[in-house]
């Protein structure tokens, strides 16, 4: 089993994941990338990465269609989802976070911001799988 952190990113922007993808890189994350959502379900669908980070308003499907659609999915439903968006209003926030998402970061972000909320994430998934896996105390 890889120890290498595999990490789905979904963004329109180009730009915006080629720089992710360096920031990630560097922290030893396996990252790629993708600019429209029909391909990141089918990339979910392939590769089960440990965490995916998808922007809310992108051309059909938008954020919330890709983790309506993965989270139905019996292959993907367990993998931690954040969006990554510029929608900043409170009622953005919240109805992202109740549509499923595990967490919501708003650009623009700072690098140290980004990386502690994967880190959180994937540390909460991380004790949820253990605490699953067959023989596991509670």
């Amino acid at each position: 089993m890889s120890n290498i952190t595999n990490l789905l990113v979904i963004d329109d922007d180009p730009a915006l994941l080629t720089g992710l993808k360096a920031i990630l890189s560097r922290e030893g994350y396996s990252v790629s990338t993708t600019c429209y959502g029909t391909n990141g379900i089918t990339l979910a669908r392939e590769t089960a990465p440990d965490l995916i980070l998808c922007d809310l308003m992108m051309p059909p499907p938008n954020g919330f269609d890709v983790l309506h659609t993965l989270s139905r999915d019996p292959r993907t439903s367990h993998i931690p989802f954040i969006f990554l968006t510029a929608r900043a209003s409170e009622m953005d926030k919240v109805r992202g976070l109740r549509s499923g998402a595990d967490d919501y970061i708003v650009k623009p972000f700072s690098r140290e911001e980004l990386l502690a909320r994967i880190d959180a994430v994937l540390r909460r998934s991380r004790r949820k799988t253990v605490a699953v896996e067959p023989g596991a105390r509670e």
